[in-house]
């Protein structure tokens, strides 16, 4: 029990407890006048019972202090899977694109609109990645259509009020070509020098497709928009929830569908090292492993600082309108990046309201702490919100009812 370990702990801290343990007291000030003259009088020397008490005191003292802080200590290491460290700044903006290809910079506290962000002509914004500053975001943008469509990639910068600054094209672009290739994933840097964009083929490069193109994951470096550094991985394989990790590793969910074309694909939430040898990405990646309370996960990254694995989970629920079937029941978790165990659940509804899908983890912060968030329940009401530290708050999304994902970045 609880209570139980407290009064062990406690009271072995206690019986541990010494006089010395105190810090030295200061010798008091020189008396003057009456004090000086009469000192037992004034209470100077005690006699030989209270030298004792005091003695006892100090040991009693010690022992309160040694309670107070087990105390603490005991209730720290109980509860710091439950309560996170001291919370980060909430990021001041958010960016959020629609259905009509426009992207609207809004508040993080209340959602409200600030400005809204225009496609040059002929284009519309998909994918979104935000820097750590808050100021700084990579908007994709897709023109053209079948093979001749081409996906470019623009860098935007905020001025203090959340008012657009700049809009500056990069060089860098995705050429559909034969094998319909887009982005489908990308992830800005901390400091905004390197853009990484997951690209695939639009069939998804699975074994039953005609095209021949595989996935692959490219580095590209913001200033003069090269493409510095590409991995590629099996056909087959998708990527996607691209998450940029300190150090500049980065974490990606890999959808392998070789192994069994007619079934669903083996999920891999995975860590690249870019310092690692070779160009095969999942020779270059280790596997991510953690200790989902269902037996499939939906997605999955890894938080900045590479501590922490922040994934949705799904288990299998009876119908909750009694009709014999099952539902997914999904929650989203934290687990240690060092034991794969989960910390705490950072959200979740009972199976009445339960989420049976999530479009999207769409994008946490820079201390990994807050995210914002788009998920579906049983009845398909879409839920978009942030959640700062365990805690969601609804915010504002367009055409949540139309279906999506519509993505969103901070």
């Amino acid at each position: 029990k609880l209570e139980d370990r407290l009064r062990s702990e406690l009271r072995a801290m206690a019986q541990q407890a010494q006089p010395e343990m105190l810090r030295p007291l200061r010798a008091p000030a020189a008396r003057t006048g009456w004090s000086a003259r009469f000192p037992w009088a004034a209470g100077g020397r005690p006699s030989r019972k209270q030298r004792w008490l005091a003695a006892a005191a100090a040991v009693a003292a010690v022992a309160a202090v040694a309670v107070i802080v087990a105390a603490v200590n005991i209730a720290g290491r109980l509860t710091q899977h439950q309560v996170a460290g001291p919370a980060a700044a909430m990021p001041r903006y958010y960016l959020n694109s629609a259905d009509n290809g426009t992207v609207a910079v809004r508040g993080s506290a209340t959602g409200r609109l600030l400005a809204t962000v225009t496609a040059p002509a002929h284009l519309g914004f998909t994918w979104i990645a935000a820097a750590a500053d808050d100021r700084r975001f990579v908007l994709a943008a897709v023109g053209g259509s079948g093979r001749h469509a081409v996906t470019s990639f623009y860098l935007l910068r905020l001025a203090a009020d959340g008012r657009p600054a700049a809009l500056t094209r990069l060089s860098y672009t995705v050429p559909a070509g034969p094998a319909g290739y887009y982005a489908n994933s990308i992830a800005l840097s901390p400091d905004a020098s390197w853009l990484a964009v997951a690209i695939g083929p639009a069939s998804g490069g699975g074994s039953g497709s005609s095209v021949s193109g595989p996935s692959r994951l490219t580095e590209v470096l913001v200033a003069s928009g090269a493409a510095v550094r590409s991995w590629t991985a099996p056909r087959g394989v998708a990527l996607s929830e691209l998450s940029w990790v300190r150090g500049g590793e980065m974490s990606f969910n890999a959808d392998n569908r070789r192994p069994l074309p007619d079934h669903p694909p083996i999920q891999q939430l995975r860590l690249l090292n870019p310092a690692r040898p070779g160009r095969d990405l999942l020779s270059a990646s280790v596997v991510m492993r953690f200790s989902a309370p269902g037996s499939t996960y939906g997605e999955a990254l890894v938080t900045p600082d590479g501590r922490e694995i922040i994934a949705w989970t799904y288990l299998s629920r009876p119908d909750p309108s009694g009709g014999g079937g099952f539902d997914l029941e999904g929650s989203l978790g934290e687990y240690s990046v060092q034991t794969g165990q989960r910390l705490r659940m950072l959200y979740g509804a009972p199976v009445g309201r339960t989420l049976i899908n999530s479009d999207g983890l769409l994008t946490a912060d820079a201390s990994g702490g807050q995210l914002l968030i788009e998920a579906e329940n049983v009845y398909g009401k879409v839920f978009f919100g942030r959640i700062d530290n365990g805690r969601f708050t609804p915010l504002p999304h367009p055409n949540l009812s139309a279906g999506g994902p519509f993505p969103a970045a901070w």
